[in-house]
């Protein structure tokens, strides 16, 4: 079972394992999601079809990156 403060206010965040929750004044909401999966490619190129979250270890450079799909952009990690 979920312990929440009592009186919380407004914007008032609270996690639970790995989720997070913010108060909105009524009822608490999931601020974060977590990411359901999550896949990890190895290539010297980025992978054509990737989804939020994925990971991308770039062969040539050995970087790390993380896909983010909101912007549309390969983060490094």
């Amino acid at each position: 079972m979920a312990i929440f403060p009592n009186n919380p206010s407004i914007d008032e965040q609270t996690t639970l394992g790995d989720i997070t929750y913010s108060w909105n004044g009524t009822a608490w909401e999931i601020y974060n999601k977590p990411t359901p999966r999550q896949i990890y490619f190895e290539s010297s190129s980025p992978p054509s079809s990737p989804q939020d979250g994925d990971v991308w270890k770039n062969t040539s450079t050995e970087k790390k990156f993380n896909y983010m799909s909101q912007e549309n952009v390969w983060v490094e990690r």
